[in-house]
């Protein structure tokens, strides 16, 4: 649906860091792809520190294979 979308990176990343509440983007992989301010409050790491990283901490197992599974039924 989005496939001839021109995506504006900074507009995007200026929306996701505008939102109130921690938000974090993962791959499937679990590494952080996205992380906002109120993450950096929330988590005490700086988005410099957390991108690119897969923090196991913050997802509990059982959570963790679960969205594996969502993502393996969405093709992702």
């Amino acid at each position: 649906i989005y496939a001839n979308t021109h995506v504006d990176h900074d507009e995007v990343r200026w929306l996701f860091d505008a939102l109130p509440r921690a938000t974090v983007a993962t791959r499937a992989d679990g590494v952080v792809v996205a992380w906002n301010s109120a993450a950096e409050k929330l988590f005490g790491w700086p988005a410099a520190s957390a991108l690119g990283t897969a923090p196991s901490w913050m997802i509990s197992s059982r959570d963790r294979s679960s969205a594996r599974s969502r993502c393996r039924r969405a093709g992702i």
